[in-house]
C-alpha cells in the first residue's frame, strides 16, 4: 500500500513543534477509473495546496517577533486550509461516485474520511483567532491547536484506511491502480 500523504494534513504538528468531474450531478455514476481521476486529482491540488503553505506558515512564523505576528499567520493558515479542505470535500462530491457495486456508499464513506479533519479545522478557526499575545500563554495554546488538528488528521487517516480495506476491491481496486492520478494516494491498496 503507498504511504498516505498526510504530512500536509498535519501541518499544524510542525505549529506544535515551533474541479473535473460529474459536473453538477453530485452522485452521478461513472467509469472506476475516471471516478479515480477525478479523486485523486483533487486530493492532489488539496495536498499540493496544503503543502504550499505549510513551508509559507514555517517561514513566517520563523519571522515572527511577536505573538500577535505568529497568530495572524496561523490564523490566515488555518483559514485557508478550511478553504481548501472545504473545496476538496466539493470537488469528491462533484466527482459522483464509481459505476460499481456500493459506489455511491463508497464516494460516501470517502468524504465521510475527511470529516473529522474538516471539523477540527473549524474549531481550530475559533482558536486561531482567540490565540492569546502574551507569549508564554500563546506558546502552550498554539501546542493545543496543533494537537487539536493533528488528532483530525490521525482521525482522517484511520478512517480512509477502513475505507480502503472494506471497499477498495476487484474492479474499483483495479482501476486505482491503473490510474497515474492516483499515484502516492493510499485511499486504496
Amino acid at each position: 500500500m503507498a504511504p498516505l500523504r498526510l504530512g500536509a494534513a498535519c501541518w499544524l504538528g510542525a505549529l506544535a513543534l515551533s474541479g473535473c468531474g460529474a459536473g453538477d450531478q453530485p452522485d452521478a455514476a461513472q467509469r472506476p477509473g475516471r471516478w479515480w481521476l477525478d479523486v485523486c486529482s483533487a486530493l492532489t491540488r488539496w495536498d499540493d495546496g496544503m503543502y504550499t503553505h505549510q513551508e509559507l506558515l514555517k517561514r513566517k512564523l520563523g519571522d515572527s517577533k511577536t505573538a500577535g505576528e505568529a497568530r495572524r499567520a496561523i490564523v490566515r493558515y488555518v483559514e485557508f486550509a478550511l478553504d481548501r479542505t472545504n473545496t476538496l470535500l466539493l470537488d469528491m462530491r462533484r466527482a459522483g461516485s464509481p459505476d460499481v457495486a456500493k459506489g455511491k456508499e463508497v464516494a460516501r464513506k470517502m468524504r465521510e474520511a475527511i470529516s473529522p479533519y474538516h471539523a477540527a479545522l473549524i474549531r481550530a478557526r475559533v482558536h486561531a483567532r482567540n490565540l492569546p499575545s502574551d507569549p508564554a500563554r500563546f506558546d502552550f495554546a498554539r501546542r493545543e491547536l496543533g494537537r487539536e488538528i493533528v488528532a483530525g488528521a490521525t482521525e482522517l487517516a484511520r478512517r480512509g484506511k477502513a475505507v480502503e480495506k472494506e471497499y477498495v476491491t476487484g474492479s474499483l481496486e483495479m482501476a486505482y491502480r491503473s490510474e497515474p492520478a492516483c499515484d502516492g494516494h493510499a485511499w486504496a491498496p
